[in-house]
């Protein structure tokens, strides 16, 4: 199996994308490192706007499990909530993962351009459709 395959047995679920908390699916609460008997909404991205010299940016704090290996994720931007991109000229990782010392890590995004550049941004987190090893279905 794999980790998310074992995560998903050790917690008695089946469906990845079966709601494990309102807003949150099973896949996402373990790509999140999200602890379901505490407070699982911990773990959701944090958004904040960063200066930056001249320029003040939008980014997205996400946790990642580090063993969450076969799961991937992407920020992506809209200016109007049709045409998403996520490209680097759209949305870049600030430094590298910060570990948090409790099996996950936390990666910056910065989004571009600087937020007095555009009328309206929307951004979210997209986790990509993926086959995990050792688990029948898709995430």
């Amino acid at each position: 199996m794999s980790p998310f395959g074992d995560w998903m047995a050790a917690n008695g679920l089946s469906d990845p994308k079966a709601e494990a908390t309102p807003g949150m699916t099973n896949m996402m609460a373990f790509a999140l490192g999200a602890d379901l008997l505490a407070n699982p909404q911990d773990a959701l991205p944090v958004s904040s706007f960063v200066q930056s010299g001249e320029e003040t940016h939008f980014t997205l704090s996400v946790r990642r499990r580090t063993e969450a290996t076969e799961l991937s994720f992407i920020v992506e931007t809209s200016d109007d909530l049709g045409t998403w991109r996520s490209g680097p000229a759209d949305v870049e990782i600030v430094g590298l993962p910060v570990d948090n010392g409790d099996g996950d890590e936390t990666i910056d995004f910065r989004v571009h351009p600087d937020v007095d550049t555009y009328t309206s941004c929307f951004v979210r987190s997209q986790w990509d459709e993926c086959r995990v090893a050792g688990y029948h279905g898709t995430a």
